[in-house]
């Protein structure tokens, strides 16, 4: 079984924003899109993660379960993207010139 992080990062959205709609504008997408994802991720796990109660939607058993572990994989996952797309370096640059190098020239450079 293979779960993808955005179906688990729906499932925490759906549930911290109490509902399909709040989630669908808090991720910016459609509710439509965010039902479906829900759907499918209940689809693989095979049983269902949400009790539907009307238009209250509550976590099951396995719900709350897959959820506390969802919490930590999406953690994970966005901490490693972060560290991938940050630089190699950190720090200070300090730059010297004459005045021979005009300011355009010099942002040419540093680009």
């Amino acid at each position: 079984m293979q779960l993808d992080v955005e179906s688990l990062r729906t499932l925490i959205a759906v549930l911290d924003s109490g509902g399909m709609t709040n989630a669908a504008a808090h991720l910016g997408m459609s509710q439509s899109a965010v039902s479906w994802k829900i759907k499918r991720l209940e689809q693989r796990v095979g049983r269902p993660l949400l009790i539907r109660d009307g238009h209250e939607l509550r976590p099951t058993t396995e719900g709350r379960a897959v959820l506390d572990d969802a919490r930590l994989v999406v953690e994970v996952h966005d901490r490693m993207v972060h560290r991938l797309e940050s630089p190699d370096f950190t720090g200070t640059i300090k730059v010297g010139s004459n005045e021979e190098v005009g300011a355009g020239r010099m942002a040419g450079i540093l680009g």
